[in-house]
């Protein structure tokens, strides 16, 4: 299972990879993008100065992914165009995953808790009742 940190540290290797697809999607026919999909490269914008933009989105995931916010990253990630998402889907999925043991491990945590606190108010409601009878 995928740690936050071993995501964020993962990210920006599949971000270029979700651009080169972005980009050869926009403009099949430049030159550029096939080279860069020929060689893996990819340049790739990180000031976030458009948000609606593929480079824009991808750079607000990875601010969210650099806060903790794994969560908030993936719903920017969502927001790519399709070929940009299929190269993202290795990394998705494992994020996904997180996000659901996170989830499960949360609600498994607040029902231990509540039962927990169940427990601890039943023997001070019986011992309150004894104490009426003597």
């Amino acid at each position: 299972m995928a740690s936050e940190v071993s995501l964020a540290v993962e990210f920006p290797q599949y971000a270029a990879k979700a651009h080169i697809a972005a980009a050869s999607g926009a403009n099949k026919n430049g030159i550029l993008e096939r080279l860069g999909q020929m060689l893996n490269i990819s340049v790739r914008r990180t000031d976030g100065s458009d948000g609606a933009s593929p480079d824009g989105l991808l750079h607000s995931a990875e601010t969210r992914l650099n806060a903790g916010d794994l969560r908030g990253a993936v719903s920017f990630l969502n927001r790519l165009p399709a070929p940009a998402q299929a190269a993202l889907k290795p990394w998705l999925d494992k994020a996904q995953a997180r996000i659901s043991v996170d989830d499960a491990t949360h609600r498994l945590t607040e029902a231990a808790l509540a039962r927990l606190s169940q427990s601890a108010e039943a023997p001070v409601q019986a011992s309150g009742e004894a104490g009426g009878v003597l």
